[in-house]
């Protein structure tokens, strides 16, 4: 997942910085570690608008991987539920995968409240299916683009 989840996260970058945004990552290089306790203060120095953790699913044991798979998002202010819902809405658009939900719950990096934060789910990577799509170029850029998306659709419809 950590693999994945870099690339991902480059990708969208990428995609970001063509428009013009100015995009710093928690993770500069792919063996870089930052323990979960320093995230907060690492993503907050950079004075963001919107943090997006970039993760991918994986299924409890004893649980059925065909019920639980597909894409989600995570929010935990009400400020950030809008976000969560747009990226969310692009995955439907782009995924033919089960939409596995949006939720609000109480995870490390979404509560962070300096801004607008989304813990983003795409695929579950333990489903072979999904996973063998995660490491395939045309569908991780579906995701970023996925994501750059309902940013850009978050953005129009609040930037007044």
């Amino acid at each position: 997942e950590r693999n994945i989840n870099y690339t991902l996260s480059l990708i969208l970058k990428d995609l970001l910085e063509k428009e013009g945004a100015k995009v710093f990552l928690t993770r500069p290089e792919i063996s870089s570690q930052l323990p979960l306790y320093q995230r907060r203060n690492a993503c907050v120095s950079y004075n963001p608008d919107i943090i997006i953790s970039m993760h991918n699913n994986a299924v409890p044991q004893n649980m059925d991987p065909t019920i639980y798979n597909g894409y989600s998002s995570y929010y935990y202010n009400p400020q950030a539920q809008k976000l969560a819902e747009l990226i969310n809405n692009n995955f439907s658009k782009n995924f033919t995968f089960r939409n596995h939900g949006l939720y609000c719950n109480n995870l490390y990096i979404p509560r962070i409240t300096e801004a607008i934060t989304v813990l983003v789910e795409p695929f579950f990577i333990i489903d072979p299916e999904q996973e063998t799509l995660l490491n395939d170029k045309i569908y991780q850029n579906k995701v970023a683009t996925s994501i750059l998306e309902g940013i850009f659709d978050f953005i129009k419809e609040y930037s007044e």
